[in-house]
């Protein structure tokens, strides 16, 4: 857990200067019961409770998001998760690039730095949704300014 602290602060400190593009990731990966998932969740923990000793004033930022990739997930479930995250009403009728315009808006506005995601191993690449699933993730990393630690 320290070297993925460690690794995780110095790549959040190169991607402060990345512009345009995708920002470094952190992948973490193991065994099952190796403890990905409990890792995630405290290296959010510990940067949440920085983020809010650094700006202790700004309760309107959200610095840290943490969720899992559905299983058999396709691009609109993927960008759905994040907006039920973030409390985004959906629609019947919207599409998957305008419930991805609202999210990738609302993490800009609220300043995101940290998004986590588990459970990426349900994505399978040699399947058209997988590989179109992949690739929104990829997508949602060059549109939101945030290191993205996928496990």
């Amino acid at each position: 857990m320290e070297r993925i602290s460690l690794s995780l602060r110095r790549l959040m400190l190169l991607n402060r200067r990345q512009q345009g593009t995708a920002r470094r990731g952190l992948i973490v990966s193991g065994p099952p019961t190796t403890g990905k998932t409990t890792t995630l969740l405290e290296m959010g923990r510990t940067f949440e409770l920085a983020e809010q000793r650094r700006h202790p004033d700004r309760m309107d930022r959200l610095p840290v998001v943490f969720l899992a990739v559905p299983p058999a997930s396709t691009p609109k479930m993927l960008v759905s998760e994040f907006a039920r995250f973030l409390g985004i009403p959906i629609a019947a009728r919207m599409n998957q690039a305008q419930i991805t315009d609202a999210v990738c808006h609302l993490l800009c506005l609220l300043e995101t730095k940290l998004v986590l995601v588990d459970d990426v191993h349900l994505l399978d690449t040699r399947t058209r949704s997988g590989a179109e699933t992949s690739d929104q993730m990829k997508h949602l990393g060059e549109r939101i300014p945030s290191t993205f630690v996928p496990a």
